[in-house]
């Protein structure tokens, strides 16, 4: 309900909380705590029944806490998956792009599963700039990233881009941290208008004459390394996987 209320989110990228009813379906087990309003209440499911009673239709309270938060775990189901062991490389690459997106935000990873534990902290600044920078970092830059931001009604738009010596383009985007593989209206907004922007100041300075035919988008985003990030109170995803 949270979400549909813009005093408690302003941006989500889940709507409905089918991702946790979806994760609550496919585990032995789902615990989760939260600590709101100085206590922390804690609600299990165990193959996604309700494993605890409510308390004067409450979740029942197990301690105090002056900080706010959810904790939640949960064990895949061996009975679904034929393996349910995750793989640290793509959570380590999925939490350090969300640091990227959000400059404020400070992610910790723990794999308690080796002898040793892996502890790793991503917090980037930079935000967009430095995912760029990451983007490019074995290739040849042209020039410095250049950043813009801005937003209207409500919507708030970040795009970083450079351009390299090479031959394809590599443009990212994003909704509310949701990576868009398949693309959207906010990356065929960024490409039109970028290249009627570079066209009308290449026929400014003279690069095309009157008779000549405008440069094309594949044209000018050749070598081009984009990330572009939007903020939307009231996204529409296609399906559930949002791509």
């Amino acid at each position: 309900g949270g979400k549909f209320d813009d005093s408690a989110y302003k941006t989500s990228g889940g709507l409905h909380g089918v991702g946790s009813s979806v994760v609550n379906a496919l585990s032995v087990w789902m615990d989760v705590k939260i600590s709101r309003e100085g206590a922390v209440h804690h609600d299990r499911y165990e193959r996604g029944l309700p494993a605890l009673e409510l308390e004067n239709g409450l979740l029942p309270v197990i301690g105090r806490s002056k900080t706010t938060g959810t904790q939640i775990q949960f064990l895949p189901d061996p009975e679904i998956f034929d393996r349910t062991d995750f793989s640290a490389t793509e959570v380590k690459s999925r939490m350090h792009e969300t640091a990227y997106l959000n400059p404020n935000l400070t992610i910790r990873f723990e794999d308690r599963r080796k002898a040793e534990p892996e502890v790793v902290e991503f917090h980037e600044p930079d935000g967009i700039i430095g995912f760029v920078r990451e983007l490019n970092q074995n290739k040849e830059a042209i020039h410095d990233p250049v950043y813009f931001q801005g937003e209207s009604e409500g919507i708030t738009v970040e795009c970083a881009f450079q351009f390299t010596n090479e031959f394809h383009e590599n443009v990212l985007g994003f909704c509310n941290n949701i990576y868009n593989a398949e693309g959207g209206t906010h990356l065929t907004g960024f490409k039109t208008t970028f290249t009627s922007v570079m066209n009308s100041y290449a026929r400014e300075l003279g690069i095309l004459k009157e008779k000549d035919a405008n440069f094309t988008g594949a044209d000018i985003r050749n070598g081009m390394t984009a990330v572009i990030s939007i903020k939307h109170p009231a996204p529409r995803f296609e399906g559930q996987t949002k791509t």
